[in-house]
């Protein structure tokens, strides 16, 4: 994969306008891991984290879920109503109105961020979240979806460089409905809460 800049610009001295770049010095594609060995028998040994009151190992899922954001669309409220967690009422009024609900999930829990009435302004709104949590930034980055490809492309076109786009399984897809788009992204330092 090229290297991305992180900043373009022009250098101008005079009549003369030189194009500049800046780049980091060390990419992860670089980077070289070594691993840890137990004395005695020669295995790899894992990292475990641990909580630092309790001792109790903590899930690497758990971890992970504290460096990604995801935000997403769906494309009805049918998965929100199977939950069971929204008044049927509330459901009844935003699917009459058209509602394409746009969440983030971010450290294991679901945020609802806006109720958009059509498809160009929930992909808006994804694209603020990726803009302001440090998308363009990332190290990492994803579009996802669940049999759209045109709303896929038409996210990527939105937010630029993505490392890869891929489509949910229909195992996921039973679980967020048809025509999910989102984004996600490991959170660069700088963005960590």
């Amino acid at each position: 994969m090229a290297a991305r800049a992180n900043w373009k610009g022009v250098l101008k001295i005079g009549e003369v306008s030189c194009p500049v770049a800046l780049y980091t010095a060390a990419s992860t594609a670089e980077r070289i891991a070594f691993h840890i060995l137990n004395r005695k028998t020669g295995h790899r040994v894992h990292r475990e984290f641990v909580d630092a009151e309790t001792g109790e190992a903590v899930d690497a899922m758990e971890q992970a879920s504290l460096r990604v954001d995801l935000v997403a669309s769906l494309e009805n409220l049918g998965p929100i109503r199977r939950s069971g967690r929204v008044p049927s009422v509330a459901l009844d009024v935003a699917g009459r109105l058209g509602v394409r609900p746009v969440f983030r999930m971010r450290f294991g829990a679901v945020q609802p961020l806006a109720s958009p009435r059509d498809t160009g302004a929930a992909l808006a709104r994804i694209q603020r979240e990726w803009t302001t949590g440090g998308g363009p930034v990332t190290d990492r980055s994803a579009i996802f979806h669940a049999d759209c490809h045109d709303l896929a492309q038409s996210l990527q076109r939105r937010l630029g460089h993505v490392d890869q786009v891929v489509e949910l399984s229909a195992a996921m897809g039973i679980h967020t409905g048809r025509r999910v788009v989102g984004a996600a992204w490991l959170q660069p330092e700088a963005h960590r809460v």
